[in-house]
C-alpha cells in the first residue's frame, strides 16, 4: 500500500508539472505514449477530450480503450463517464449497450487519435482520468464559430476595349443587375 501511494504521488508530481504545456505520459508497460490534445466544448452540455496514442514497441498491437478507464471528475468529486468515443475522428461509438469501449490496431510509431466525450458543462476539469491516467486542471476550450473574412467591394470605371474580362460567382440582383467577381487581363 505504501509503495502504491509513493508511485501515485510521484505520478501526480510529474503530471502536475505538465499542466503548463502539453500533457504527455507513458503507459505503465512502457509500450504506449500518450499526448493529450485537450478538451473542447462540443455543445453546451458535452465536451470531448482527445489524445494521440502511439505504440512505441516493435511490431503491432491491438489496444482496447474501455469506457470504465475514462472519467471527468468535477470539483465536488462527481464522476462523469464517457457518453461516446471515436478513433481518428471517425464514427461515434455510444457507450452502454453492447459496447464497453473501443479498440484499434496499433502500429509502431504511428499515433492514433482517441476521443472520449462526456456530459460535462464545466470550463475546467479538475481531474481527467484518460485511460486510467490522472491529469489535473484540464481546460475545456470553447468552440468558436469561424470568423467570416471581410468582403470588400470596389467599383471603378474600366476601359473595356483595353482588357479581357472573366466573370465569376455571378448573382442576380434587383432591377436586372448582376454582381460578379471579375478578373481583368490586358489585351495585347
Amino acid at each position: 500500500m505504501k509503495r502504491l501511494m509513493i508511485m501515485t504521488a510521484a505520478a501526480m508530481a510529474v503530471l502536475g508539472a505538465g499542466v503548463v504545456g502539453a500533457q504527455t505520459w507513458m503507459s505503465t508497460s512502457g509500450s504506449y505514449k500518450y499526448v493529450l490534445n485537450g478538451c473542447t466544448r462540443v455543445d453546451a452540455q458535452t465536451m470531448a477530450c482527445s489524445a494521440n496514442v502511439t505504440y512505441v514497441s516493435e511490431g503491432t498491437d491491438v489496444k482496447n480503450f474501455d469506457f470504465g478507464d475514462f472519467k471527468a471528475v468535477d470539483a465536488a468529486g462527481r464522476e462523469y463517464t464517457p457518453i461516446w468515443a471515436s478513433i481518428a475522428d471517425g464514427e461515434h461509438i455510444e457507450s452502454g449497450g453492447q459496447y464497453t469501449g473501443i479498440h484499434s490496431n496499433m502500429y509502431q510509431d504511428l499515433p492514433v487519435k482517441i476521443t472520449m466525450a462526456f456530459a460535462y458543462t464545466g470550463k475546467t476539469v479538475p481531474r481527467l482520468v484518460f485511460n486510467a491516467n490522472v491529469l489535473s486542471n484540464v481546460k475545456v476550450m470553447s468552440l468558436q464559430a469561424p470568423t467570416p473574412s471581410p468582403t470588400t467591394t470596389t467599383t471603378a470605371p474600366v476601359n473595356t476595349s483595353a482588357y479581357n474580362a472573366v466573370l465569376t460567382n455571378c448573382k442576380s440582383g434587383a432591377n436586372g443587375t448582376l454582381t460578379c467577381g471579375a478578373t481583368l487581363t490586358p489585351r495585347r
